[in-house]
């Protein structure tokens, strides 16, 4: 389980490089086309897209975190789901059927 949630950990690292990298690329591009003898306005232009696509990168890796953390709730519900089933050898259902 352990290794399980280190390899997740690291996936999402490489995830997260890869989306700055990407930023990064979209930053010197826009950089590249919006020069010091451009005019101030496309200047400005390229900041806000690329204060837009640093927004956007955030928030997928915020979302990649987040389903991450859905997915391994999900499994440590269902594993106690079985372990409670098992512990008792009954059914939630079943033991709520059953009169006290």
């Amino acid at each position: 389980a352990a290794l399980k949630r280190h390899n997740l950990e690291q996936g999402e690292k490489v995830k997260q490089l890869g989306v700055q990298m990407q930023r990064i690329r979209s930053d010197l591009s826009a950089a590249s086309h919006a020069g010091k003898d451009a005019p101030l306005a496309e200047r400005a232009r390229a900041a806000q897209v690329a204060s837009k696509d640093e927004k956007i990168a955030q928030l997928e890796v915020r979302l990649a975190q987040r389903e991450n953390e859905h997915r391994r709730l999900a499994q440590q519900l269902t594993l106690y789901k079985h372990g409670a089933a098992r512990s008792d050898g009954t059914t939630r259902r079943a033991a709520k059927r059953r009169p006290a």
